[in-house]
C-alpha cells in the first residue's frame, strides 16, 4: 500500500542529478505526513506511515530551504544553457533568482551563481557570446547515440549529416518547400500525346499509351493486305 510513496531510485552516474528528483519527494511526503486524510493515505494506516516516513518530520523546516536553493540552481542552468556567456549575463541572472530567494540560504546561492557568472564574463568583448555549459553538448550526443541504436549497422560516420536536425525542433513537414504567395502551379498540357521510348526492355521504364491507339495497331495487324485478299 505504500508503493506510490517509493522515492526516486538514484542514479549511480551523474549523482548532481539525484537531488532534484529526491527534494521533490521529500516535499511530497512531508506534506501527507502532515495531511491524514488525503487520498494518498485512505488506504494506509496511521501508525503505519509514521513507522515508514515518520523521521521526515525531522526535516520539516530544512526540505523548503533546500528545495528553493534547488530551484535557483536549476533556473540558473536554463538561463545559461540557453544565454550563454556574455558581458550583461550575470544583471539578466540577478533579474532571474532574486524573485526565487525566500530565504537568506537561497539568496546565498544565488549570489555566489551570479558573481561567478560576471567573473566569468569579464575577458569577453562586448557583443562577444560564448558557451559556459557543455550540458547541450552531451545531450546532443545522448540524442545521437539513440538515433545510430536504431541504424547500427551503417555506422557512426553515415549518420554525422543528421546530427544538426537533433538542434532543430521538428515539424510535419520541415523540409516541404512553402510556396510563395502569387505562385501558381502550372496548368496541365493535354495537347501533346506521349510517346514510347524506342526500347522499352532498354530503357526501364513503364510508359503508358492509350488503349485506343494500341487497338488501332492490333486492327491493322489482323486486316489481310491487298495482295492476300488478291489470292
Amino acid at each position: 500500500e505504500l508503493g506510490h510513496l517509493t522515492p526516486p531510485s538514484p542514479r549511480p552516474k551523474a549523482r548532481f542529478m539525484n537531488l532534484a528528483p529526491t527534494l521533490k519527494w521529500a516535499r511530497m511526503a512531508a506534506w501527507q505526513l502532515a495531511h491524514p486524510h488525503s487520498t494518498a493515505r485512505s488506504q494506509i494506516t496511521a501508525q503505519r506511515f509514521t513507522d515508514k516516513l515518520g523521521w521526515l518530520s525531522e526535516f520539516a523546516a530544512d526540505i523548503p530551504r533546500w528545495h528553493a536553493c534547488q530551484e535557483v540552481v536549476d533556473a540558473a542552468l536554463t538561463f545559461i544553457n540557453q544565454q550563454g556567456l556574455t558581458r550583461g549575463a550575470a544583471d539578466q541572472l540577478a533579474t532571474l533568482l532574486h524573485p526565487l530567494t525566500p530565504d537568506a540560504t537561497s539568496r546565498s546561492v544565488a549570489d555566489q551563481l551570479i558573481e561567478f557568472v560576471r567573473r566569468s564574463a569579464e575577458p569577453l568583448a562586448e557583443g562577444q557570446r560564448l558557451p559556459l555549459s557543455t550540458e547541450i553538448l552531451e545531450s546532443a550526443f545522448g540524442l545521437f547515440k539513440q538515433l545510430e541504436r536504431q541504424h547500427s549497422r551503417g555506422g557512426f560516420t553515415s549518420l554525422l549529416a543528421a546530427f544538426g536536425a537533433l538542434l532543430k525542433p521538428n515539424t510535419p513537414r520541415p523540409n516541404a518547400k512553402q510556396p510563395t504567395p502569387n505562385s501558381k502551379p502550372p496548368p496541365p498540357n493535354h495537347s501533346q500525346t506521349p510517346t514510347p521510348p524506342e526500347n522499352l526492355v532498354s530503357s526501364g521504364q513503364m510508359w503508358s499509351v492509350p488503349i485506343k491507339e494500341w487497338e488501332e495497331e492490333l486492327s491493322l495487324l489482323d486486316s489481310p493486305t491487298s495482295a492476300e485478299r488478291d489470292l
